[in-house]
């Protein structure tokens, strides 16, 4: 998110991405010291509430472009399918989250082997997603390079 900020903003591309730090580092600390706090868990603060909706909005875009790239570096059929068997429940910035992880998940497309144990599958599971978001950079690098070569990042 930091980065397709950058890039979209153009000359103002570090503004839009000390923005999304921003919102990020106020959001998880605010939800840090509400869970030390004894406070009633209903009472949400103003500066949470609005670092929790801006970081969601400036979320939402990015959040979906890098489930479009899963499921292009993916198994695409089944990331597709996690895509639309989701449902919104929460904030703006959970639903992205979750999307995310299912279409991980749903990307990979492992299966249990037969005599594989937990830490095995663990590992190999690791392993599918470090390789996954690997074939994404190179993706979105083959992307940027093309987009600069014809000009079209301002």
């Amino acid at each position: 998110a930091v980065i397709f900020w950058f890039v979209l903003l153009g000359p103002l591309g570090p503004l839009g991405a000390w923005a999304y730090r921003v919102t990020d580092l106020v959001r998880r600390r605010a939800v840090f010291q509400a869970g030390r706090e004894e406070s009633d868990a209903t009472q949400i603060p103003p500066l949470r509430d609005a670092a929790v909706s801006l970081h969601g909005w400036l979320a939402w875009i990015p959040a979906r472009l890098t489930a479009i790239g899963y499921a292009v570096a993916g198994h695409f059929d089944a990331a597709l399918a996690a895509w639309r068997a989701g449902e919104p429940a929460g904030t703006t910035s959970e639903n992205s989250e979750r999307l995310l992880a299912r279409v991980g998940v749903a990307a990979l497309a492992l299966e249990a082997g037969e005599d594989e144990d937990l830490t095995a599958r663990g590992v190999r599971g690791a392993t599918a997603a470090k390789q996954l978001v690997f074939r994404l950079l190179i993706i979105w690098a083959v992307i940027i390079a093309a987009m600069t070569l014809y000009g079209w990042t301002g």
